[in-house]
């Protein structure tokens, strides 16, 4: 999952909020800020529908990528993100919801619906949670080679249990293991033609709507034609273990078991951590190659446990600048019926 994402700019003036307005109103507002969730590509795959007191998340498959993801376990785990930040804004704004997932069987692009049933007054950690919102963006450019310190480590541990999942910092041998199968993965990707020509169907110019900007890309960036045409492996290898080696923490992200509702609360603590971490300063960037990969995906699983599933492998660290990459409008993911 090489996933471009958010601004560094709000996308909605928090007050613009139509505190007068009618509950509608104020869950289409909060929609904005669902919006500037993760996703693999910047793909942003999702719809939303709202009806008086209710919101509802659709996965909109439609932008699935069939050899990144060919199960949607991204897409889903890119949904429970954008569901983490609706509940952050939601209880920002003095709103208390109930969440379902996968609310009905018969409708499987369903992933959550919320609906709001009375006020609430946010707290501290509610306020800091929103404040990161609209800061947190994936950083791909060099990190400080500043410690985390422990404390913020096992805060992040603690996020992450919040939600039912985990999140594992390597270390040592663990860690250079990691790291092999990264470079191993990115390396079967790329060798890949049918993978490289959706990576250049992704990437875009800076300005555009979705997609990953040829310019934030990991690897130093490339014409579309030439990541179509070429295995470039061999010329990123080193930037790749460089981005790995010097990064302060490599962590493992991931669930006890491995259903869609697993990859949904993944992406719900993958945001809560990813926010807790901008609160900090410290931003991610994703390495998720060997999870794209199942013969890889399922050797890193028997170095970690039986029953640990991963779900996402992040770099961590301070970060000296933030670059924005725009959303599309929200008239585009809004639906008037289920799709």
């Amino acid at each position: 999952m090489d996933t471009s994402d958010t601004s560094a700019a709000p996308i909605m003036q928090e007050g613009a909020f139509p505190r007068e307005g009618s509950i509608t109103e104020k869950l289409q507002f909060i929609l904005h800020y669902a919006a500037l969730a993760p996703s693999e590509y910047n793909i942003q795959p999702w719809l939303f529908k709202v009806h008086n007191k209710t919101l509802e998340v659709y996965a909109d498959l439609s932008r699935r990528l069939p050899i990144a993801d060919p199960q949607g376990r991204e897409v889903l785990i890119s949904c429970g993100a954008a569901c983490m930040n609706i509940r952050v804004a939601l209880r920002y704004f003095g709103l208390q919801e109930t969440l379902t997932f996968l609310p009905n069987p018969q409708c499987t692009n369903l992933v959550a619906r919320m609906t709001v049933i009375s006020s609430y007054e946010p707290n501290e950690e509610d306020r800091r949670l929103f404040s990161a919102l609209p800061w947190r963006h994936t950083y791909r450019g060099e990190v400080s080679p500043k410690p985390i310190p422990r404390s913020s480590l096992d805060n992040f541990i603690k996020q992450a249990g919040q939600e039912g999942t985990w999140i594992r910092f390597v270390e040592g041998g663990l860690r250079q293991r990691l790291m092999e199968l990264i470079l191993e993965g990115d390396r079967q990707q790329w060798a890949h033609k049918d993978f490289r020509a959706e990576l250049a169907q992704w990437l875009r110019p800076a300005s555009a709507p979705d997609g990953m900007p040829i310019s934030a890309r990991p690897r130093g960036g490339s014409h579309p034609f030439w990541v179509r045409t070429l295995n470039l492996s061999h010329s990123e290898e080193n930037k790749i273990q460089h981005a790995l080696q010097q990064a302060p923490a490599l962590a493992i992200l991931g669930t006890f078991g491995d259903s869609s509702l697993d990859w949904l609360l993944a992406g719900e603590a993958l945001e809560r951590v990813l926010l807790t971490a901008c609160e900090e300063g410290i931003q991610a960037s994703f390495f998720n190659q060997p999870l794209e990969i199942p013969e890889l995906r399922t050797r890193l699983q028997t170095l970690l446990g039986p029953s640990d599933y991963p779900q996402m492998i992040l770099r961590m660290g301070y970060t000296f600048s933030a670059t924005p990459t725009p959303r599309r409008a929200m008239a585009d993911m809004l639906l008037t019926q289920e799709p």
